[in-house]
This record gives structure tokens, sequence and C-alpha cells, in this order.
């Protein structure tokens, strides 16, 4: 009898999980051996090696999995005819490892992407590894049938044809290289990098011929610069700054290690998020909502900035609430607001707001905002509805624990924006009159007519339950391809890639 506590295993994340349900699904199956017979391995056995073969097509690493020393052991266990303990033992090595893959396959093979202050949330999922493997056959195609533990978004399946057929070209020779002021980048300047900022953008497909020399900077070059720019949907400012040189100093190792890292994020998401769902990648600065798996409306948005974050987490929508007023969070009350009423203690009643104490609205001008004791006590900080408030005309509420909520905005000019990450969280929307009306259009009444007046003209505070399950989810996709069959990259806004990237490479070898 071997013990379960002894069965060789990678300790990866999830392997203490995969040895439980081994030691589970041997009780079920009537302790009988899964994948070795007394004289020779089953085809299942088989079946599963090449499945492990081909995982790296996906981003996995086989040798997580120990394919190799499986193979190997195997082998050994068969040079000594009908020595059933080595079989029994060798046996359970494979379940072992198939259950942690499996696992893998369906929760991802990071414990927590969360870092710092930057929160993600991944999915429960309630997928039984278990009795997935007491159902497959002796003769099963097992890589056709894992493919049910796989992401079922077409994201998904798009992202790993791209990286299937993904080629490094041995020419593709980029250069790294920076500026240290980026503003000096006009007609005429000099230096080495200029030479290595052409290189780099010839590979890209925007060759310059240069009026002098390789390392001085003219007309045509920051026109082609421009014109990358254009490309990757960022400023076209003609100047090579931070977010500009992360796109044209990327090499093509690290374009398939975000290939790689964004299907693993993708098995972070929940599986049950219906027929129709609302979605914000937050590296693109959209709102999408999905039904039947196809885009069926989209809209910019305005999400959190580097210092304060959109947490990532999915919950459901429950309802909208017309001309809101906007209880300002604690963490903005103290690091914003009393300093700014220490220079002027109307400010805030000039713009709207009404300042409580203990549940008493105060006169601010008899407080001494300069005392440091104000940061002891509790100030709550209300601003009434209207077209100015901070969360616009309407707001649309999931209840989580973290105060987040799509709303509407007064500052729609930052819409027009390439880089749209300067809220405190929350996610102001562009058309929030639209998608009002859309979650809104089976329920009797709600036209786009009606959803405006109200917001306009309605009763304050007035909500609006939604009559349908409508999921939330907040996401962070830096890699994708998208449903014109285009491969996109997108900034890494959060550090998100560098750090789970890190993960990855440390612990499966990406």
């Amino acid at each position: 009898t071997v013990s379960y506590d002894s069965i060789a295993i990678n300790k990866l994340y999830l392997s203490d999980s995969a040895l439980a349900s081994t030691k589970k699904f041997y009780a079920k199956n009537g302790f009988k051996s899964r994948w070795l017979y007394i004289d020779e391995p089953s085809l299942l056995f088989e079946s599963y090696l090449e499945a492990l073969e081909r995982s790296a097509d996906y981003g996995f690493n086989p040798e997580s999995y120990r394919l190799n020393e499986l193979r190997e052991n195997v082998k050994k266990a068969y040079k000594k005819p009908n020595d059933t303990a080595i079989i029994t033992a060798f046996d359970k090595e494979i379940t072992a490892s198939f259950l942690l893959f499996a696992k893998h396959l369906v929760n991802g093979r990071i414990a927590n992407p969360s870092f710092k202050d930057k929160i993600w949330r991944k999915a429960s999922k309630d997928i039984s590894e278990t009795s997935f493997l007491l159902k497959i056959t002796d003769n099963e195609d097992l890589e056709k049938s894992l493919e049910a533990l796989h992401p079922n978004t077409q994201y998904y399946v798009w992202l790993r044809e791209e990286l299937e057929n993904f080629q490094i070209n041995a020419n593709d020779t980029i250069r790294q290289f920076t500026f240290e002021d980026a503003k000096d980048f006009i007609n005429g300047y000099q230096d080495d990098k200029v030479a290595d900022l052409r290189h780099n953008l010839a590979l890209r497909g925007f060759p310059t011929i240069p009026d002098s020399l390789q390392n001085i900077v003219d007309d045509s070059l920051i026109v082609n610069l421009k014109r990358f720019q254009a490309s990757k949907h960022i400023a076209d400012d003609g100047l090579p700054g931070k977010r500009t040189l992360y796109y044209l100093n990327m090499s093509p190792e690290y374009v398939k290690k975000l290939m790689v890292l964004n299907l693993e994020r993708l098995r972070w998401i929940s599986t049950d998020l219906g027929d129709e769902f609302i979605l914000v990648n937050i590296p693109e600065f959209k709102l999408y909502i999905f039904k039947d798996q196809k885009v069926i409306f989209e809209m910019n948005v305005i999400t959190g900035s580097e210092f304060t974050p959109t947490p990532i987490f999915r919950d459901k929508l429950e309802y909208i609430e017309f001309r809101p007023t906007w209880t300002v969070p604690q963490s903005i009350v103290r690091k914003e607001m009393l300093p700014r009423l220490a220079r002027d203690a109307n400010y805030y009643t000039k713009r709207g707001f009404t300042i409580y104490e203990k549940g008493q609205a105060i006169n601010p001008t008899k407080i001494n905002w300069s005392d440091k004791s104000v940061y002891s006590r509790h100030f709550t900080f209300v601003e009434k509805p209207s077209k100015t408030n901070a969360l616009g005309l309407v707001k649309f509420i999931f209840p989580n624990d973290l105060s987040i909520y799509l709303h509407d905005t007064p500052t729609d000019n930052l819409f027009s924006r390439d880089h749209r990450a300067f809220s405190h969280g929350c996610i102001r929307i562009e058309k929030p009159d639209e998608l009002t009306a859309f979650l809104l259009r089976d329920q009797q009444g709600w036209t786009l007519e009606k959803v405006q007046k109200e917001m306009e003209e309605g009763p304050s505070q007035q909500r609006v339950y939604i009559d349908k399950d409508v999921p939330v989810q907040l996401f962070y996709m830096t890699a994708y391809v998208n449903s014109k069959n285009e491969f996109v990259i997108l900034n890494d806004v959060y550090d998100f890639d560098k750090y789970q990237m890190g993960v990855l490479e440390r612990e499966y070898g990406l």
C-alpha cells in the first residue's frame, strides 16, 4: 500500500488539493488502477502523455506535471513483470499529475493574482476533477475530453489559436533603449538611440529613410513615429515616451509571454456569466455588453488611476439610481478634502456639499481645519444631486464590499483621451443614458426619452431595480484577438503583467 502523502508531485498551487482528490478518486474507483494494466500501460496513459505535450500550445509547461518522469517511471515499472506494488505506486503518481493538470486548466496556476494595493479576485469554480476522471473510459481521446475544462469564451479560443500559430523570427532583433527626456526629441536632435528607434520602427513595419544621418531626428522619423503611435491607439505626439517605448521595445519573446499570461487570466473568469453580461476591460478603458458570446453594445470608460486602481472582480448588477447623491469615501476625505478645508472652510459647501459629524450637519466655518485633531474625527461629506455631482445623473449598483460601481460623470472631456485612468477606483461611463435604456429595455415604459427625462428632471435618489440577472465582470486583459481577427496588445496600466508574469516564470518556467 502506497501512502498518499508520499506520492511524487511537483509542489505547486493546488498540489495539496490534487493529492486529496487522488485519495478520493481511488476510494470511489474501488482502489483499482486507472492508467496501468498489470502487463502494459493503457492507451489512456499514452493519450495523457500526448495531451501534456500539446499543453505547451496553450501556455502550460508539461514538466510542471512531470511528463518525462512519468514516461520513464512507467518504462521502469514494466522491466519487473508483475510487480504490482510499483505499478500501483506509479498509477497514483499519474493520477495526481492528471488531477493537478485538470485543476490548473479550470482554476489557473496562480493562487493570488493581487499584489500590494491592487486587488484581483478570481472566480470560485465548483468543478469536480475527480468525477471528470471517473467518467473517462480506457479508449477515450483524452485531449478532446479535456477541452471541456478550458474556458468557454471566444476570446480564449482566438488567443489560443494566435499562440499556436505564433512564430519568432530570428531576424526580429528588437533593441532595448530609452530616452532620458522624450521632450528633447525634436527635429535636429542627435543621439545614438535615434538609430535604435529607426531600427525598431522598421521591424514594426514603419521604415524611415533619414535625410542625413541615422542618429539625427528629422521630419520623416517624427511622421512615422506618429503613424506607429496611431496604430497602437496612443497619443500620436511624435515623442518616444514611456507608453510608446513599451510597444516599440517589445520583443517577440515578451509578446509570446503576454499571450500565455492572458490565456491564464481567462481561466480566472467565472464560467457562469450567463447569456448576457457586462465586461469592463480596464487596460482598454472599454465597457462591453455580451449576449450569446457576441458584443452587442460598447462604450468608453474612465477607470481608476495607477494610484487608486479599480479592483478586478465579478458581481451582479442590482439597481440603477437616478440623480444620486455622492457620499465621499473616507480615504478621499482625509487625503484631499480636509487639507483643502484648512485653506478655505467654505470650499465644499459652495460646491453643493453638506458636511456631517455624528449624523448632524455642521457649519464648516466653526471648525479649525488646520488643527491636526480633525483627522481623528469622522466627517461625512455628501454632495447633492446635480449635473456637476461627481457621479453625474445616474449610477449603476452591483453591491460589493469594495464600494465600486459604474456611474455618469460631469467630466465628459476625458473620454476623448486615449489613456483614461483618472478615477478613484469607480468606473465612469461615456453613455449612461444609453446603457440605462438598454438595461431597462424589457421593463415597461423605460425608453431612452424617459431615461433622459428622469436623469434631468426626476426625483433625487430614485432607484429602479433590474428584473433580470446581469453579471458585471471587471477584467484586465492586455493581449487578445478581437472579432476582426486583429491581435491587440494594451498598455499594462497597473503593472499586473510584470508581477503575474514573474510568478509564472518562477513557479512554472514560463
